[in-house]
C-alpha cells in the first residue's frame, strides 16, 4: 500500500508517541512518517516536546563541556550556570594545576621524614603559598577569558571572588589532608591557614593596582623571609605561634577592608579598572 493512499490512524500515532507499539509497528510508522508530512503534522500534538526543543537539548548536551569537579560542587551549592561557565575556563581549576599543587605539597610534606625541622619549614613555606599561586594563576596574563571579561558588563568583582573561592576550595583541603597524613607535620597542618588567608587577601588587594605575577612574587618573597627568619632562630613553629597568628589576623582584616574599598571603587584584581 503506498504512502499516498494510506495514513496512520490516530490511535496508532498516540501509541507510537507513548512508545507502546511493538518494534515492527514502530519501524513501520517511522518509515511512513519520513515520507508523509500529513502524519508528521498529526503527530505533533501527541508529542510532549516539539522536535525543535528536543534537538536543542541534544545540541546543548553535545556541545557543553564537562565542568571541573569544583565547579560542579559549587553548582550544587547554588552557583549559577553562567558563573560556572566562567569558572570552568579558569586555568587554576584544570587538571594540570591540581596535579602541580599536589606534587608541590607532597614534596614539602615528604621532606619531613628525614628531618622533622627541615620538613616543617618546607611545609610551612609551601602550604600558605599554594592558594596565592592559585589566585595568581586565575588572573595571570594567560587567562583565556581576560579579553572577554574586561570588555563585558559582567561584574569583575564577582568573578574575582568566585575564582578565589574556587581556588581555596581546591587547594586548602588538599594541603591539609597531605599535612595530616605525613608524620612530623602534626598541628602545623592547620597552623598555616591564617597566614594563608592574610597572604591571599594581600595578593588580591595588590592585584587591584598591579599585574598578578609581580604581586604574587612580592607576597611569596615576604613569606619566604618570615620562614627564613624563623629557621635562622631555630624556631619554625614560632612563625605560626599564637602571637604571630594575631598579627596575621590583623593583616587579613586590614587587607579585607582595603579589598572591599577597592572593589567598591570599581577596581578589581587582575589589573582591571
Amino acid at each position: 500500500m503506498s504512502t499516498a493512499s494510506w495514513h496512520a490512524s490516530d490511535e496508532m500515532l498516540r501509541s507510537y508517541a507513548r512508545g507502546e507499539t511493538g518494534v515492527a509497528v514502530m519501524a513501520s510508522v517511522e518509515a511512513h512518517l519520513m515520507r508523509c508530512p500529513v502524519c508528521r503534522a498529526r503527530l505533533v500534538p501527541e508529542v510532549d516536546a516539539p522536535l525543535e526543543k528536543a534537538w536543542t537539548r541534544v545540541a546543548d548536551a553535545v556541545q557543553a563541556p564537562r565542568a571541573p569537579f569544583v565547579v560542579r560542587l559549587m553548582r550544587m551549592c547554588g552557583l549559577s550556570e553562567s558563573d560556572g561557565a566562567l569558572l570552568g575556563a579558569s586555568r587554576s581549576l584544570n587538571g594540570a594545576w591540581l596535579l602541580a599543587t599536589m606534587a608541590v605539597v607532597v614534596f614539602a610534606a615528604v621532606a619531613a621524614i628525614p628531618s622533622e625541622t627541615q620538613g616543617q619549614a618546607l611545609y610551612l613555606l609551601v602550604a600558605p603559598l599554594v592558594p596565592v599561586a592559585g589566585v595568581v594563576a586565575a588572573f595571570a596574563a594567560g587567562d583565556p577569558l581576560a579579553c572577554l571579561t574586561s570588555t563585558t558588563p559582567y561584574s569583575k568583582a564577582r568573578l574575582a571572588l568566585l575564582r578565589t573561592a574556587a581556588v581555596v576550595i581546591t587547594s586548602v583541603p588538599l594541603s591539609i589532608a597531605i599535612g595530616v597524613a605525613i608524620p612530623g607535620i602534626a598541628w602545623l597542618a592547620f597552623a598555616w591557614l591564617v597566614p594563608a588567608l592574610a597572604l591571599t587577601l594581600l595578593t588580591l588587594v595588590g592585584m587591584t593596582w598591579w599585574r598578578p605575577e609581580p604581586v604574587g612574587i612580592a607576597v611569596s618573597v615576604g613569606w619566604i623571609a618570615v620562614i627564613a627568619t624563623a629557621r635562622a632562630d631555630h624556631d619554625i613553629a614560632g612563625a605560626v605561634g599564637f602571637e604571630q597568628q594575631i598579627v596575621y589576623l590583623a593583616v587579613a582584616a586590614i587587607a579585607a577592608v582595603a579589598l572591599a574599598l577597592r572593589l567598591g571603587a570599581a577596581h578589581t584584581p587582575g589589573g582591571y579598572a
